[in-house]
């Protein structure tokens, strides 16, 4: 399972490359837009400035708060 994800999420094969229903589908992971801005960042020397970097630090923070949310609203429930 682990492995998918990181396939479609752009990590091992460039999300560019893929066909149009896995870029589809890939756009909805956790890593793709994290994937996208760490290899802008690194290839391209792009600063923190540019949208497609900045979009990517949200779409982290905003996973990490989701799934932080989701593991309190369960642990409150488990006890």
């Amino acid at each position: 399972m682990l492995l998918n994800l990181i396939s479609i999420a752009g990590v091992i094969w460039p999300v560019e490359g893929m066909p149009i229903v896995l870029q589809y589908i890939s756009s909805g992971l956790p890593l793709t837009l994290a994937t996208s801005a760490l290899r802008s960042m690194l290839t391209r020397g792009w600063d923190i400035d540019e949208p497609e970097v900045y979009h990517g630090f949200l779409a982290t923070i905003a996973w990490i708060i989701l799934f932080l949310t989701i593991s309190m609203v369960v642990l409150k429930f488990k006890r």
